[in-house]
């Protein structure tokens, strides 16, 4: 509610205080695959939020961890759906953080694995709108790391695509489009 309502730092505030639990309970836990996603999931959010209050530094280091934590569940569950979506997300934060500080290769590389996992995903169950939701998000974003590498051609293709799977899942379910 802190984010929505323009209170960025206390929300950043909260998230890193959260990101200190989840790290004590991992570190009590290290086995505990709960505590993982808890720290995890704490270090995506705290990433986020640190791209909106431009702390670029602080969001790379917090979607790296959090990427390293997803990649430790995925390796325990290769084959887990949400798992597969979680590192996907995490690829995708970290891509984004560091396209915000000027590494678009590296940004790339993380969105297309990131895309890479998604496409999977669809196809494996394509009735499935929030993982089409995540791949139209990710090759979005690769159209923006397109247009910083210079090729406009190919951030134009991107842009079109996530667009065409945005246009579906509208008309799939107008009511309530992602």
């Amino acid at each position: 509610a802190y984010v929505e309502t323009g209170r960025v730092s206390e929300a950043s505030d909260l998230l890193r205080r959260g990101a200190e639990i989840s790290d004590r309970l991992k570190a009590e836990m290290p086995d505990d695959r709960n505590a993982i996603d808890a720290a995890a999931f704490s270090y995506e959010k705290l990433a986020s939020v640190e791209l909106r209050l431009r702390q670029i530094n602080a969001a790379i280091e917090h979607a790296w961890q959090a990427l390293v934590l997803r990649e430790e569940l995925l390796t325990a569950d290769p084959r887990g759906m949400k798992t597969r979506q979680n590192v996907a997300i995490a690829l995708r934060t970290y891509g984004e953080s560091a396209r915000h500080i000027g590494l678009p290769k590296e940004a790339e590389t993380s969105l297309l694995r990131s895309a890479e996992l998604l496409e999977a995903l669809v196809t494996a169950d394509p009735k499935r709108a929030d993982f089409q939701h995540d791949l139209a998000v990710t090759i979005s974003r690769l159209g923006d790391v397109s247009l910083d590498l210079g090729s406009t051609a190919r951030a134009e293709e991107h842009y079109l695509r996530a667009h065409e799977i945005s246009e579906t899942l509208a008309i799939a379910d107008p009511k309530n489009f992602l």
